[in-house]
């Protein structure tokens, strides 16, 4: 007997990832430059630099994943709430362009402003 609770709708839960690895990426891209820029920089210190530059790369390239992440689950969950019964439909149409804005962000972060609140409504709707 199939499930009535669709299982993508918990990858919409998922967006604060995206920002938090914004954040990460950002401290850790000023950590390098503020290593990098340093006179007289010893072992120790180019070692940190390059770890702090491999940490905003990697956590550059999580946000992206996380925001794609989030695009196919919200839409296939907007889809699913569409053809059901549910007391929330949102337009799959309105949901997918949330989650593009979403991914923008993630090369763009002052655009999560625009992405983060509705997606937190969406995300309350969802589970209330």
């Amino acid at each position: 007997m199939p499930s009535s609770v669709p299982p993508w709708r918990y990858g919409v839960a998922l967006f604060p990832l995206a920002p938090l690895a914004s954040l990460g990426s950002t401290a850790g891209t000023r950590l390098f430059f503020g290593l990098s820029l340093r006179g007289h920089a010893g072992e120790t210190e180019a070692l940190a630099a390059v770890l702090a530059f491999l940490l905003s790369a990697v956590l550059s390239w999580a946000g992206v994943v996380v925001a794609l992440l989030v695009i196919a689950a919200l839409v296939l969950d907007a889809r699913a709430l569409r053809r059901g019964d549910a007391a929330f439909s949102p337009q799959p149409a309105l949901a997918a362009l949330l989650g593009f804005v979403h991914l923008a962000a993630s090369a763009l972060p002052p655009l999560y402003v625009f992405s983060v609140p509705p997606l937190g409504y969406y995300t309350y709707r969802r589970f209330a």
